[in-house]
């Protein structure tokens, strides 16, 4: 994918751009404060650069992204300005807003010009608290000043988690400079695309335009992702192999649910990371952006009734595929598949779900139950390793039998789907689950919930890489799970 994005950026690069337009009469710095930056009004649904009245000349790709990740809304008159000098606090604007991230904390370092009625401020004091700035060494932030082309790549090095930067073959006019703090950042970016001036310079202390900021926000996105500092979760127990060869490398030990590690690189199957000092490769498919109980949103603007449904699951299921459906079922459906080598074993998974739109809001009381329910139903899956989840002979899966006996009744899976529902949050419509499998969850049933939204099984633990044992013959092809569910109240629900 990140070809795809590159190959086009790389031929136009960041060359120099004609004279600077001048800020119309009055010009502000684009108009969002805090409040207005997380309204939805400031993001509407069908939004589009081409909106812009101004025109974007070479930029109308990435300033077309923008828009429809709600980076930017422009300004009111409807242009764009992609010609103007952009500020360190758009800057601190555009990266707050790209991140999903939320943040209301006070200033880990107070800056003397930014106060309760600065724009951007929450942004700024977000920088500031993720190490992306520091500000300068008279204890201000300069808003509203122009950033340099050295200060932007700084910006956006931090932000991607400060990745290793090799330099081969230096900027000619930063070869001097290699203790520069800009030196490591702009080589970096030079490896994203970022192929400087047709002199070869890269020129840090050139101010950066509008315009060529959302290239910069573009490429960065691109290799961060939906990886906010380039931190993972494991999803289920992993095991950490020496190098790239889940077949036969050794097992340098084997990683918990929900562990933190540091991503690295991708290869075909695995990925590496560092976990607590250690480097190792695990299989990439079970890794996720999303921290257990995020309070980061991927859809810091929602526009939609499915983006509305992904920021109400985001702490415990990160952007899954969702559509919304016609009728009253609802579906969480999990596909997946395994390729086995003696007796290891790589899982690669397919999630989606399909929630009901005949509640239109989706931030009802029954609507978000069905949200969470459907999630923990993922979450099921992901706690059993999908081997452990189904059963090829017609007998109940090992996640059926267990869930049954945690429950005392057949439907386990289901009742504890509503149970921890409720340890996520769902509160119920006249007192109403979800499906109505088992009516109301007792201690026992929500501390059982607890152990499964973190990941953990009720028997038989065991590593996803490793066959059971139990299995003769192993699955070949995509094997296809699809739970649906009607909502007692989904008819009566407005």
């Amino acid at each position: 994918m990140l070809g795809l994005i590159l190959g086009p950026l790389l031929a136009a690069g960041l060359f120099p751009t004609p004279a600077l337009a001048a800020p119309a009469a009055g010009a502000v710095p684009e108009a969002v404060t805090s409040e207005a930056a997380t309204s939805e009004a400031a993001c509407p649904a069908g939004a589009s650069g081409a909106d812009f009245t101004d025109g974007l000349a070479s930029f109308g790709n990435s300033v077309e992204w923008m828009v429809r990740q709600c980076v930017t809304t422009g300004y009111a008159d409807g242009t764009f300005r992609a010609g103007r000098a952009i500020s360190r606090g758009e800057v601190a604007a555009f990266l707050y807003r790209m991140s999903g991230e939320s943040y209301s904390g006070g200033a880990p370092r107070g800056f003397s010009d930014v106060t309760a009625g600065t724009v951007h401020r929450d942004a700024i004091l977000w920088a500031t608290a993720r190490g992306i700035t520091t500000g300068y060494a008279d204890g201000t932030f300069e808003p509203s000043g122009q950033i340099t082309r050295g200060e932007l790549a700084a910006f956006m090095h931090r932000y991607a988690g400060r990745p290793a930067v090799t330099v081969s073959a230096p900027f000619p006019d930063l070869a001097a400079q290699q203790r520069a703090y800009y030196y490591g950042p702009a080589h970096w970016m030079r490896s994203l695309g970022v192929v400087g001036y047709r002199d070869g310079a890269f020129r840090a202390g050139r101010d950066v335009t509008r315009g060529e900021t959302s290239k910069f926000l573009y490429l960065v996105n691109g290799v961060v992702k939906d990886r906010p500092g380039l931190s993972l979760w494991t999803e289920t127990a992993l095991n950490l192999y020496a190098r790239d060869d889940w077949r036969a490398a050794p097992v340098l030990s084997t990683l918990t649910p929900q562990t933190r590690v540091e991503w690295v690189r991708d290869s075909a199957d695995l990925a590496q990371v560092r976990v607590n000092g250690t480097t190792g490769w695990v299989n990439k498919g079970m890794l996720t952006p999303g921290r257990p109980g995020t309070t980061a949103k991927p859809y810091p603007r929602p526009a939609s009734f499915e983006q509305r449904v992904a920021n109400n699951i985001a702490p415990w299921c990160w952007k899954p595929e969702i559509s919304v459906i016609s009728g009253q079922t609802s579906f969480a459906n999990m596909r997946f598949r395994y390729r086995t080598v003696g007796g290891r074993v790589l899982v690669e998974k397919e999630e989606d779900l399909q929630i009901t739109g005949e509640i239109p809001d989706p931030n009802h009381v029954s609507s978000r139950a069905v949200q969470l329910h459907e999630c923990a139903h993922l979450l099921q899956y992901r706690a059993y390793g999908y081997l452990d989840a189904t059963d090829r002979t017609g007998q109940l899966s090992v996640m059926d039998r267990d869930l049954n006996r945690v429950y005392g009744n057949k439907n386990g899976v289901e009742h504890m789907a509503d149970c921890m529902a409720d340890v996520m949050g769902a509160q119920r419509d006249a007192g109403e689950y979800t499906v109505g499998y088992g009516g109301a969850c007792t201690p026992a049933h929500l501390a059982a919930a607890r152990k499964l939204i973190a990941g953990e099984r009720f028997s038989e633990p065991a590593v996803l890489n490793t066959v059971p044992s139990r299995r003769a013959a192993p699955i070949t092809g995509w094997q296809e799970v699809s739970r649906p569910e009607v909502p007692v109240r989904a008819v009566d629900a407005g």
